[in-house]
C-alpha cells in the first residue's frame, strides 16, 4: 500500500486539516491565552496568528544551534508542548488522522507502513504548515 501526498486532492485536505486543527488559543509564557474575536478572522489571519506564536517558541537562540533546519526545529516543538494547533502526539491518534487524510483504514495499512507515518508524522506537519503559510502569504 502507497500513500500519495502529491496528489492536488491530497494537499487539499492536508490544508484543511490544518486550518482546521487551529484553536483560539495558545501558551504565552505558561499562561493560557485567548485570541480575541478569533471567530472573526480570516483563514490566513489566523494562521499567521498561530505560526508566529510557532516561531516565538521553537526559533529561540538556542535551538537554532541544535537543529539549524527550521522545518526540523518547527517538527521538534510540534513533537513536544501543547499548542495553538491541534497535532497529535499519540501514536493512534497520528495513525488515525492520517488515515483520515488518505481515505483508508489504519487496519489495512502494513506495520511498517504505519512505523514509516509515526516516525516522519511531524516533519511531514512542519512541512505542510510552511508550505500552506507561504500559500496563503504571496
Amino acid at each position: 500500500m502507497k500513500l500519495r501526498t502529491n496528489t492536488k486532492e491530497y494537499t487539499k485536505r492536508e490544508q484543511k486539516y490544518l486550518l482546521d486543527s487551529i484553536q483560539d488559543w495558545y501558551f504565552d509564557g505558561y499562561k493560557l491565552s485567548h485570541v480575541e474575536n478569533f471567530e472573526n478572522l480570516t483563514d490566513k489571519e489566523r494562521f499567521n496568528i498561530v505560526m508566529a506564536e510557532l516561531r516565538k517558541h521553537s526559533d529561540h537562540k538556542y535551538n537554532k544551534r541544535r537543529i539549524p533546519n527550521h522545518q526540523e526545529r518547527l517538527a521538534d516543538h510540534l513533537q513536544g508542548m501543547p499548542s495553538c494547533i491541534d497535532i497529535p502526539t499519540a501514536y493512534w491518534r497520528i495513525l488515525e488522522d492520517v488515515a483520515n487524510l488518505h481515505n483508508v483504514k489504519v487496519k489495512d495499512m502494513p506495520e511498517k507502513l504505519q512505523d514509516t507515518i509515526i516516525n516522519n508524522f511531524h516533519n511531514r506537519i512542519a512541512y505542510a504548515l510552511i508550505k500552506l503559510e507561504t500559500k496563503l502569504n504571496k
